[in-house]
């Protein structure tokens, strides 16, 4: 109930209110699932980001490239029959390691264009070496075709994922070299002549025949010594590489 006061200063009788209770128990506290729910959901995010730029920018995934391409680079210098079936068991050893690679690597990457268009180029390449080993007796012609079917599917597929992720990712700039290469291999493969056959004497006096195997399997050489340097540089470059500055997720 309200109590009855006289002012004094005015001496007349003031009527105070009830006065107000103090609040009943203790302020509620947050929600204890507030807290971890927001870990989770932040720790999801950082999983997912990571997952993404696991393939992409994982040093080690550039240099399962890199090994093979050098592999076979250096069997085909110290080779001199340059013949087809001798393309045929490189770029077959070739294909399928590295396909094989890009294969189980691309489920790294978060769903999407980009983990779609890896996994295609991961099959892609690893068919293209399984068909490689079982036509080793194909002959130039097979032998050129396949390459080159190879060489414009996948630097097309590579090519077009540097110009997509160029701003985001820190391998695009592989990406696009390694890509633009496949495709240069492509045009040099297409452009030598089925019917070669030039022959000169070489410093040893000896007579030999430039034929068009020979020079499509010496460019198919100079390309993988060419691509296995530079992905070794870039796999070295990525490792040594300071952290990007993790991004905010946003709860």
């Amino acid at each position: 109930r309200g109590r009855h006061q006289v002012c004094p200063a005015v001496g007349v009788g003031v009527h105070a209110g009830p006065s107000p209770s103090p609040r009943a128990g203790p302020s509620p506290s947050p929600s204890p699932r507030a807290g971890p729910s927001r870990a989770r959901r932040a720790l999801s995010g950082a999983f997912v980001l990571e997952s993404r730029l696991g393939f992409v920018n994982s040093w080690y995934a550039v240099l399962a490239r890199a090994i093979p391409a050098i592999a076979v680079a250096i069997v085909i210098t110290f080779t001199a029959d340059h013949s087809a079936p001798l393309g045929f068991v490189t770029f077959g050893l070739f294909a399928t390691v590295v396909g094989a690679v890009l294969t189980v690597l691309s489920f790294r990457s978060a769903p999407g264009v980009t983990r779609t268009l890896q996994l295609a180029q991961g099959i892609i390449t690893l068919l293209a070496g399984v068909v490689s080993l079982a036509s080793s007796a194909g002959g130039l012609p097979f032998f050129v075709f396949l390459l080159s079917a190879f060489a414009v599917l996948t630097g097309s597929i590579e090519l077009y994922l540097g110009l997509r992720e160029r701003k985001r990712e820190r391998a695009a700039r592989d990406w696009i070299f390694a890509g633009g290469l496949t495709l240069l291999l492509a045009i040099i493969v297409l452009v030598v002549p089925p019917d070669l056959v030039q022959t000169f004497t070489g410093p040893d006096g000896v007579q030999r025949a430039l034929t068009a195997s020979v020079v499509v399997v010496g460019v198919l050489g100079a390309y993988w010594a060419i691509l296995g340097i530079y992905l070794v540089i870039a796999a070295l470059s990525l490792k040594w590489a300071p952290d990007a500055a993790p991004e905010t997720i946003e709860a």
